[in-house]
């Protein structure tokens, strides 16, 4: 249950009736358009499953659909009584005006009222047995439809409660609108798909449907007692009105209506009333978070509307984290470092030689400290320490020798950082930009063993690093180091965002450079941390494990580019433009003082500190999501830590908090270690790239939970996971918090969003069904070029896609007769006056086939293959589809009947409506008619696929033989086509079968091929026959030499000629499609999918060994890939179309692949361009 108003899951079984696929549930009869009643429940006798098949079709087509259900008499007598009983009980209300446009308007909803659920404990208020008995009907319909949704594009997951409304007049004006009714209906509008709508009595009122377009006309549904109605809430207004008393049971189906992290809202589709209450709650929203304290205390705010609204509005000035450069453990590039942590990645690793030979250093003994070894053999190591590039910032080798690496580091990855935002060494120079570094101590280089001339205090000096930086590029704003050990970068993070606010008469900087770096060179820091019990033997840090005994160190090298999100301009506050990772929302920053241990932490000093970040950013405690810790992987100080942040973060008492989620405790040192003066800039940066995914990190090494952390969910509402979980919503509030062990305290909040880009969810359908596709009661009018001025015309797969005239049979239908043919299966489209350039055509997902009641597209020019099937041939079930208990695995046909019948095909058009729907004229005849042949035509590798006739045999009845000469020597393949349409190509099941494989078609071809081998110059006949009676359809293609004799001068030239074959992801790489010479140049032609891309590589001679391919993943003509091959070394070398955006791709564009060649046929070139002419097409993948 999500919301108030959210009610009863629905749980589906499989129904029994024999699925019809999904182009089934899309057909709808033209005649069943104007009917008052759709389905007749008791009339028809039909089954749940048959019902919802039904209901569907017509949902399909006009968007609601009326029935008569079979119910009990005696209950519409009776419940007016519980209606009435209901009223007595006071629970009747009348509605806020803004929701009666989702209701049932004014006139239908004067009063309304909610049955309560069945597992409800209130007994007190029943709602009567027949109101129950109503409800569980309604719910019953529901669960029939449910499984048919799917291929309307709906998804329904639950109902939401009933409630009954009261038509007539209102009492009154109607309250005023308020929050929490807001948002209880919001729900309900925001997520509805379907709407139930069931007259109960005792009048007879009226339900007035209509678009939510200004073109369509009204249509009136007749409600008498009992009648009940599913409509498409989403896409049309719903009126109901009565003369006297009559009083409506109504629930909604919705979607999964749980926050979606990668919802992009801007794609939603909103009904007006739904968009009504957002842009009321929108208002309310900006009003309350503009309001001062002490106003905000005078009013009452829904907890989940504060929670909305302090993630979609700020107040304070956030600080945007524009850009990262790093050098981490594995990785030196932000995203593939952070994707590590979802798997949880233990980063750790021995210490190796580049640092120092650990075992000349290391004694396991607890005290080796007392004779200058360490006790940990681990810690978390970079790379590239001793790599760089001194020319770059004008610094001479000598003093690049001396200078401390992580010195070299930080103006490497600072000046990558600024590069990363459009900055250049030009572009910074001389400006007010600030350099806040947290640097380690210089004892860490000092101490270290060096090959150099000199150092001193330039080389490691603990001020130089950042005046270095601002030396070299010319920086002339802040300039700050900061060393108070691990809080350093926090610390430096509470400085920049102050310099970068303005307050009072400072002029803010225009952007800060916060970096940091920690380097293990030396084991000196390992033996002082020895001495005091902080570092692990275990070599791990086993954070709030019932083990934790210490940390170990990690390595790294950080710059975040920090800038102020918003400015002021004329006045106004505007975002400023530009990528950003995520924002600081505060940083506060306090001392322990006067303490039992000077490395124990204390409990209120950090409890105060985050008081003060979430007072900063002007949030509720309520709304962080999670934690990152200062965990050092001690058993009292995590407890402590723990149970102050739970405190401070999920405070006892505290309105909100029952209804809000637990927090989660994270701490980043059990993946990479304690990176001590680094660790607050990577931990900021880990997380706001975990928002990205909606997520958080699991912690590592948690086996057994430290027992002195009491963090039970019901009393402190917080929980330490070993598993990468979502955030709540798609943006999170994160509390990251730091101290040194001289008891500096910080606290940093950082707010992140999911990045669509980074975790995109599954391609949209390429196909997007209409809401409604046909009108019954028309409205509007076909602009100019959709209009026919002499006729409507069809053509098909029956006669060689020529016209024939389509008659009128008035109030805009027009009509043709077509007679079922061999195939059992024809294909058509529409032409407006005759022309080949303006098609009417199915708009269907290309992934199915395109039945009646597809919605109508065009007129345009389109490939045959875009176009209506009459199929009726048998189907089988395909494995996991749903089928009767006690049925076979073969199927119904899409339309019932045989070869010979004749299909009346209708076009109607109503003003802008229109729809395509047929007939069998012949249905229920058993009688066997003639019905059309069709010439068949062999295509071959000997003639490059040119179609050549097949002679029919008149002796024997289906049989057709053409005699081939082989002009080159090996295994030569072909097919087979109907009519010259390769939309009726047979073919074998498998790739280049002998005569004895099984024979599929005629359909699209799959390019699966049969293969004859024979020598230059053999002739041989290759027979093909075809028999069909009743439902067999019986093919055989056998084939024998008959001589040989010498080539031909042209044959011979012939001969020369490679073929070509393309090879892609249209079909996983699996199947060559061979490439058809033009005089000019190969072509293949190619439609890009949903995922908007298609990558390719071109065969020779079909042979995957003989592979042309450019030398760059990716490649694009524009950049002018060099061609390699043929060979086989082309692993991962592609063309690709659609990752340029020179190609303009969208999905359903079609493109012309070229193969250039020279002289002697030697791949030369590769270049594709979109195709805005389909003559000779018909081939395209």
């Amino acid at each position: 249950q999500v919301g108030a108003c959210a009610g009863r899951h629905l749980h589906t079984q499989a129904p029994v009736l024999a699925a019809r696929g999904t182009a089934e549930a899309m057909s709808m009869a033209l005649k069943a358009v104007a009917k008052k009643v759709d389905v007749d429940i008791k009339e028809e006798n039909l089954s749940p499953d048959a019902l919802g098949l039904k209901v569907s079709e017509a949902l399909s087509v006009k968007g609601f659909c009326v029935l008569t259900p079979d119910f009990e008499a005696q209950h519409l007598k009776s419940v007016v009584s519980d209606i009435e009983s209901i009223d007595r009980q006071g629970r009747f209300s009348q509605p806020p005006e803004l929701l009666l446009e989702g209701l049932l308007s004014m006139a239908g909803s004067a009063r309304i009222a909610e049955i309560e659920l069945h597992n409800a404990d209130d007994t007190d208020k029943p709602d009567g047995e027949s109101v129950r008995y109503f409800d569980k009907i309604m719910t019953e319909m529901s669960l029939a439809v449910m499984p048919y949704l799917p291929s309307l594009q709906i998804e329904v997951k639950t109902r939401t409660k009933g409630v009954i409304h009261e038509a007539g007049m209102p009492p009154s004006d109607g309250p005023d609108l308020d929050e929490e009714t807001c948002g209880k209906w919001l729900t309900v509008f925001a997520h509805h798909k379907i709407m139930c709508v069931w007259a109960l009595g005792p009048g007879t009122g009226t339900l007035e449907l209509q678009p939510f377009d200004d073109e369509s006309n009204g249509h009136a549904v007749p409600m008498k007692p009992g009648t009940f109605v599913l409509l498409r809430a989403d896409a049309m207004s719903h009126r109901f009105s009565a003369v006297g008393k009559a009083y409506c049971l109504t629930c909604w189906l919705q979607k999964d209506n749980r926050a979606c992290k990668h919802r992009d809202n801007a794609k939603m589709e909103y009904t007006p009333c739904c968009q009504a209450l957002e842009e009321w709650a929108e208002t309310k929203i900006r009003e309350y978070k503009e309001s001062f304290p002490e106003e905000q205390a005078r009013i009452s705010l829904p907890r989940h509307w504060e929670l909305i609204m302090n993630h979609s509005n700020f107040v304070s000035q956030h600080i945007s984290v524009r850009t990262a450069s790093i050098k981490q453990v594995a990785s030196w590039n932000p995203t593939s470092w952070t994707n590590s942590f979802i798997p949880g990645v233990d980063m750790t690793q021995e210490i190796p030689l580049m640092r120092f030979n650990v075992d000349h250093h290391y004694d396991a003994n607890p005290d080796a400290w007392n004779w200058n070894k360490i006790n940990t053999r681990h810690g978390s190591f970079i790379d590239g320490t001793e790599l760089f590039d001194n020319a770059i910032f004008r610094i001479s080798r000598a003093e690049a020798a001396g200078m401390d690496p992580g010195h070299r580091m930080t103006l490497e990855t600072g000046y990558d950082a600024l590069v990363r935002d459009g900055y250049k060494i030009s572009t910074i120079m001389n400006t007010r930009g600030g350099v806040y570094v947290a640097n380690p101590p210089p004892s860490e280089w000092g101490m270290a063993e060096k090959d150099c001339i000199s150092s001193g205090v330039c080389g490691g000096g603990g001020s130089i690093a950042c005046g270095r930086f601002s030396f070299v590029h010319g920086l002339k704003g802040p300039c700050i180091s900061v060393d108070v050990e691990a809080a350093s970068s926090l610390v430096s993070v509470n400085f920049a965002c102050t310099n970068l606010s303005k307050t009072g008469k400072w002029e803010a900087i225009p952007f800060a450079l916060l970096q940091s770096w920690n380097l293990m060179l030396t084991p000196a820091f390992l033996v002082h941390a020895n001495a005091g019990g902080r570092t692990c033997p275990g070599g791990r840090c086993f954070c709030f494990d019932a083990s934790a005994n210490g940390f170990t160190r990690g390595e790294c090298a950080i710059s975040l580019l920090l800038k102020a999100m918003t400015s002021i301009v004329d006045d106004q506050i505007v975002v400023n433009d530009g990528n950003r990772i995520g924002s600081l929302a505060a940083a506060a920053v306090n001392q322990s003082g006067k303490r039992a241990n000077i490395l124990a932490p204390d409990g209120s000093a950090i409890q105060e500190v985050i008081y003060e970040a979430v007072r900063q950013a002007e949030i509720s405690p309520l709304d962080i999501d999670a934690v990152e810790v200062a965990s050092d992987a001690v058993i009292l100080f995590d407890a402590l830590e723990v149970a102050a942040t739970a405190k401070a973060l999920r405070p006892e008492g505290m309105p909100g908090l029952d209804e809000t989620c637990p927090i989660s405790m994270l701490c980043a040192k059990s993946n990479f270690g304690n990176q001590l003066e680094a660790i607050g800039a990577s931990t900021i940066l880990r997380t706001l790239m975990g928002a990205h995914w909606g997520a958080s990190f699991p912690e590592q090494h948690l086996r057994l939970i430290n027992p002195h952390i009491d963090i039970e969910v019901c009393d402190r509402s917080a929980y330490i996971s070993t598993e990468s979980l979502e955030y709540r919503m798609a943006s999170a509030y994160v509390g990251i918090t730091n101290r040194s062990i001289a008891g500096t305290n910080c606290h940093c909040i950082v707010w992140g969003q999911v990045n669509d880009k980074k975790c995109s969810t599954f391609p949209e359908a390429t196909f997007k069904r209409e809401k409604i596709i046909f009108w019954p009661e028309g409205g509007g009018q076909l602009e100019d070029d959709m209009a026919p001025r002499r006729g409507y015309q069809i053509i098909g797969s029956w006669n060689r896609w020529e016209p024939e005239n389509m008659e009128s049979e008035g109030q805009g239908i027009f009509s043709a007769t077509v007679v079922m043919g061999e195939n059992r299966w024809e294909r058509f489209q529409i032409l407006l006056d005759g022309d080949a350039r303006r098609v009417l055509y199915p708009s269907y997902d290309r992934m199915d086939q395109a039945t009646k009641g597809a919605p109508v597209a065009g007129p345009e020019e389109v490939f045959h293959s875009d176009s209506w099937m009459i199929d009726v041939r048998p189907f089988f079930a395909q494995e996991g589809a749903i089928v009767a208990a006690d049925s076979t695995d073969q199927l119904s046909s899409q339309d019932a009947g045989k070869p010979g019948d004749r299909f009346k095909v209708r076009l109607a058009v109503k003003g802008k409506w229109r729809m395509v729907d047929w007939e069998n004229l012949d249905a229920g005849s058993k009688e066997a008619k003639p019905f059309p042949t069709g010439t068949y035509q062999i295509c071959g590798s000997w003639n490059h696929a040119e179609p050549q006739d097949m002679t029919e045999d008149k002796s024997v009845p289906g049989l057709f033989s053409a005699e081939v000469k082989f002009i080159s020597q090996g295994v030569n393949a072909f097919q087979i086509i109907r009519n010259r349409d390769w939309l009726q190509a047979i073919y074998p099941e498998e790739q280049f079968a002998s005569s004895t494989a099984h024979i599929t078609g005629p359909d699209e071809s799959m390019d699966y091929m049969w293969a004859i081998e024979g020598d230059r110059g053999d002739i041989f006949q290759v027979n093909f026959q075809r028999e069909v009676e009743g439902s067999s359809d019986t093919k055989k293609v056998t084939w024998s030499l008959l001589r040989n004799e010498e080539l031909t001068k042209a044959e011979f030239d012939r001969s020369k000629q490679p073929m070509y074959f393309a090879v892609g992801t249209w079909n996983d790489m699996a199947f060559p499609s061979r490439m058809y010479w033009t005089g000019e140049y190969y072509q293949f032609f190619v439609q890009l999918g949903a995922r908007v891309q298609e990558s390719f590589q071109i065969l020779l001679n079909g042979n995957a060994f003989q592979c042309i391919y450019p030398d760059t993943p990716n490649a694009h003509p524009s950049d002018s890939p060099e061609l390699k091959g043929p060979d086989r070394l082309s692993a991962g070398l592609m063309w690709t179309i659609g990752a340029n955006e020179a190609d303009e791709a969208e999905p359903g564009k079609r493109y012309e692949i070229r193969l250039r060649v020279g002289k002697d046929y030697t791949p030369a070139k590769v270049d594709w361009k979109p195709v805005r002419d389909i003559d000779g097409m018909e081939d395209a993948k």
